[in-house]
C-alpha cells in the first residue's frame, strides 16, 4: 500500500518541534546529514517505534511518482535498526482515522494505541528529479528530508535528521567517491537519494543507541 501524505505545514511543523534537554546538534559521516537531539541515554530508553507514512510537501510529489517512499522507508529502517519497528498497512489506517489536529497528534495518538515507545515521523519538503540519465544531466536530482523521533509519553523530540543533498559528479564530490563508486556511479535519481537519506538516518540513529550502551 503506497501511504503519501501531503503536508501544507511542514515547515511549521518542523519549527515548533521541541527537543528534550541534553540536546545536541552536528554533522555526520553520511552526506548531507545533520542531527539534532538529547544524549544517548534517552534514545537507549526507546525499544519500540512506529513507522509513521511519510509526509510530503506539496512542491515535491514528484518524488511519490517514482518511488513507494513508506516501503522504502521500511526497508532501509529494517535494514539498520534493532529497534522493534511497527510498521504495515494497519499503522496507515489508524494514521488517517485519528482524531488528532495534527500531523504530530495524530502520529502521537496512534503510537499510544499501538502501546510504542516512539513514533518515527518522516517528511519530504523538496524534491527535484535529474533531468537526464545517469550518464548526464542538464539538471541534478535534489532532495531534502527530514526525520524525526517522538516519544508517545509526552511529545518530546528524542532525535532529529536532517537531510539535503543536491547531487553533483564524482570529480566534484571527492570527499564521498568512495562511497559514490560502491553503490552506484554516475548522476542520481531523487529515489536514488531518497533511499540514501533514509538509510543514513536509520544507520545514525543505531549508531548513537549503541555508543551509549558501550560507554555504559
Amino acid at each position: 500500500m503506497k501511504i503519501i501524505l501531503i503536508s501544507f505545514l511542514s515547515i511549521l511543523l518542523l519549527a515548533c518541534s521541541s527537543i528534550g534537554p541534553g540536546s545536541l546538534s552536528g554533522s555526520t559521516k553520511y552526506e548531507g546529514l545533520r542531527t539534532f537531539g538529547a544524549e544517548g541515554e534517552e534514545l537507549t530508553k526507546i525499544s519500540s517505534v512506529v513507522l509513521l507514512p511519510v509526509t510530503v510537501d506539496e512542491t515535491a510529489m514528484v518524488c511519490s511518482q517514482h518511488l513507494d517512499l513508506y516501503e522504502a522507508l521500511e526497508t532501509n529502517f529494517q535494514a539498520e535498526v534493532s529497534l522493534q519497528l511497527i510498521t504495515g498497512e494497519k499503522i496507515g489506517e489508524k494514521f488517517m482515522q485519528s482524531a488528532g489536529r495534527s500531523i504530530r497528534e495524530r502520529g502521537l495518538q496512534v503510537g499510544s494505541e499501538v502501546k510504542a515507545d516512539a513514533v518515527l515521523l518522516t517528511t519530504i519538503e523538496k524534491c527535484e528529479e535529474r533531468i537526464g540519465s545517469k550518464l548526464g544531466v542538464a539538471h541534478p536530482a535534489a532532495v531534502g528530508m527530514t526525520l524525526q523521533l517522538l516519544r508517545v509519553a509526552d511529545g518530546v523530540e528524542l532525535w532529529r535528521a536532517s537531510y539535503a543533498v543536491s547531487d553533483r559528479a564524482l570529480s566534484e564530490d571527492l570527499l564521498n567517491l568512495k562511497r559514490r563508486l560502491s553503490n552506484k556511479p554516475g548522476w542520481r535519481s531523487s529515489s536514488d537519494l531518497i533511499r540514501e537519506g533514509m538509510r543514513s538516518g536509520a544507520s545514525e540513529l543505531e549508531s548513537r543507541r549503541k555508543a551509549h550502551f558501550l560507554t555504559k
